[in-house]
């Protein structure tokens, strides 16, 4: 039988996550807006 290779995987933390303030590309204007 043919086995899969398993691979860890490692799990975001908080202090990777990093959120951006952008601007609304229908109005121009920084509403707030964020992207992580």
């Amino acid at each position: 039988m043919n086995s899969i290779p398993v691979m860890e995987l490692h799990s975001s933390t908080e202090s990777q996550i990093k959120t951006t303030q952008t601007t609304c590309p229908y109005c121009g204007v920084g509403c707030g807006v964020t992207r992580t």
